[in-house]
């Protein structure tokens, strides 16, 4: 099954999240088990923005997030609002 789990974050001007700490989470999750892939994406237009896409290969469904994508929001949430989902691919 392949699901993609995805974290929104936008920050205030004054308080963006270090894209530094961002690279660090995203260089602790690459050996995850079952974690195919992970982008970073920021919005076009709003800098404050940025989109974390967790692609995983699993047998089981990811309901309310992996373990992974649930420590990413904890850590980002001080910076500001966190979005957080997961999707399947239709079969």
């Amino acid at each position: 099954m392949e699901i993609l789990e995805v974290i929104q974050i936008r920050t205030a001007p004054d308080k963006r999240a270090p894209k530094r700490l961002i690279r660090r989470i995203v260089n602790e999750t690459e050996t995850v088990q079952g974690l195919a892939r992970i982008c970073i994406f920021s919005n076009a237009e709003l800098e404050t923005d940025l989109s974390i896409h967790l692609h995983w290969r699993l047998n089981r469904s990811l309901r309310g997030g992996s373990e992974t994508g649930l420590k990413i929001v904890h850590t980002l949430k001080e910076y500001g609002l966190v979005n957080h989902n997961t999707w399947i691919t239709e079969e």
